[in-house]
């Protein structure tokens, strides 16, 4: 009867270590995966601002060469005038959506958006110690 006693509490005491190991981990898995949904948050987040950014100044120069070619159009200014005011305005956006994107594809870690990839090769990374014979060279 004891024996019987004893292999049911075994048992009992068993399930409930089964249970105990199954909470923990699915607590870490949780914890694991709220982590990575956090990351994947903050990333679309900022891509979404970046998004903003850029739409923001193709809204400031739409906006810029509207009004120049109104002026240009209403013979305010002339033709030279216009050019020399829209055309560094499409170059700047231009340019800053080709480095924004080209930011974005090889330097921007892919998982953490505030982290950079630095594409280094340890032999530029470790600074190279003189030796007598170089110093004496370079005298």
């Amino acid at each position: 009867m004891h024996k019987i006693s004893n292999e049911q509490l075994n048992e009992s005491v068993n399930d409930s270590l089964k249970n105990v190991e199954n909470a923990t981990n699915n607590i870490q898995s949780d914890k694991n995966l709220a982590k990575r949904k956090y990351e994947m948050n903050e990333w679309t987040v900022n891509n979404k601002r970046d998004t903003l950014f850029v739409f923001s100044m193709l809204f400031i120069m739409l906006s810029g060469l509207l009004l120049t070619t109104g002026l240009w159009k209403l013979r305010i200014i002339s033709t030279s005038f216009w050019a020399l005011l829209s055309v560094p305005m499409i170059i700047i956006f231009l340019l800053t959506l080709l480095y924004r994107s080209q930011y974005t594809n090889s330097n921007r870690n892919k998982r953490y958006w505030n982290k950079n990839n630095f594409n280094l090769k340890n032999d530029k990374m470790t600074i190279q110690m003189p030796t007598c014979d170089s110093i004496s060279a370079a005298l």
